[in-house]
Parts: structure tokens; C-alpha cells; sequence
């Protein structure tokens, strides 16, 4: 029998995307790591009812990051990390331009009469 060649060897391995250069590989489990696809993480989300923009909010951000936490963690589960991503989400206050509006009374707030005439005498 014939050993398999060098070229058959490589397109196999090019199936599933690896990283095994970057600095800490060596401590993960395998001693490398399965990076997703967008497709994958935007399936994950959609299984899992999350924010479709969230998804890719989330792939693009770590793809940029070289997959890494706090820039030196290398995340070996992307699963748990997209978890956590979707609990961190807050709901964004909305704008308001009106920068004249009135205090709502209620404790800690003085309740005065707005309608002063400073007309008036003291």
C-alpha cells in the first residue's frame, strides 16, 4: 500500500478552521481550537431566539480580537461567550433632544409652585 499523499492530507485538514499559531494554544484542550463561521454563530443565535444583529455583532467583534476576551484570554467555548454576550446586552435608553423637560416630583425633590409671578412682592 501506498501512503497517502502530502495533498490529500492538507485538503482534509482545511475542512474546519484552526488555530493553532497564536500564543496559548498549547494549554486548550486538543491543543487547538474550532473557530466558528459567521454562519455558524448566526445559527447558534437563531436557535436560540437571540438578536439576529446580535449574532453578528458578536462574530464580528471577536473575529476582529483574534477570538480572545479582555485581548490576552483565548475563548476555547465561543458558545458560552455568545451566552454571556446576550446577558450583557442592555436595552439602550432613548434620545431625548428635550433638554428642558420638568423633574417628575417624588422624594428628594422640593415641591414648590412652578406658577411663581415674580411680579409679586415677598
Amino acid at each position: 500500500m501506498l501512503p497517502p499523499s502530502k495533498k490529500n492530507e492538507k485538503n482534509e485538514v482545511k475542512k474546519e478552521q484552526f488555530d493553532t499559531g497564536a500564543p496559548g494554544t498549547e494549554n486548550a484542550p486538543g491543543a487547538a481550537r474550532i473557530l466558528p463561521a459567521l454562519s455558524e454563530v448566526q445559527e447558534f443565535f437563531n436557535a436560540h431566539v437571540y438578536p439576529k444583529v446580535e449574532a453578528d455583532k458578536f462574530f464580528h467583534h471577536y473575529q476582529a480580537n483574534g477570538w480572545r476576551q479582555g485581548a490576552k484570554t483565548l475563548i476555547i467555548d465561543w458558545q458560552a461567550a455568545a451566552h454571556k454576550w446576550v446577558l450583557n446586552i442592555h436595552p439602550q435608553k432613548p434620545e431625548s433632544n428635550d433638554k428642558h423637560t420638568k423633574p417628575k416630583p417624588g422624594a428628594g425633590r422640593l415641591h414648590t409652585n412652578e406658577d411663581k409671578s415674580y411680579s409679586d412682592p415677598l
